[in-house]
């Protein structure tokens, strides 16, 4: 079995008692698990709040809740425009199929665009649109 010195305890151990090396493979830390755990430690003493559980938790939470946040706005949206969402597949699928092609923003030309659809969602309608890129876009919604 292979022995190693630790560098900071100056000990000779057997080589399983030293971690990994995430940088190098094949290499061993030059300290052993002991003095990585005191160092670790004293470290986090150091740093305080930010490496306690309770800081760990909180951050853990925050994110939960701004997660089911955007969960239930998205949950509230397709149930609230299931036509506006209807009219975007079917776009989407004519595209696909190469009923429609992409064509240039009809006010500026810019080649990143939107399908708008002008005349509503109604079934009807869902292939009649203007391509508009999203300033313009925007624009046509909103009127800013």
């Amino acid at each position: 079995m292979r022995k190693k010195k630790c560098s900071k305890c100056h000990t000779v151990k057997k080589e399983s008692d030293f971690y990994v090396a995430k940088k190098f493979t094949g290499y061993k830390q030059p300290w052993c698990k002991k003095c990585d755990c005191k160092r670790t430690k004293e470290r986090n003493k150091k740093v305080g709040y930010y490496h306690s559980k309770v800081f760990r938790e909180r951050v853990k939470n925050a994110g939960y809740h701004k997660y089911e946040r955007r969960k239930e706005w998205i949950l509230k949206y397709r149930k609230n425009n299931k036509d506006a969402i209807k009219a975007r597949v079917a776009v989407q699928k004519a595209i696909n199929h190469k009923i429609l092609r992409k064509l240039p923003c009809q006010v500026c030309n810019e080649l990143k665009v939107h399908a708008h659809h002008h005349k509503g969602y109604a079934h009807e309608n869902w292939l009649i649109i203007t391509w508009l890129c999203n300033e313009h876009h925007r624009q046509a919604h909103y009127g800013k």
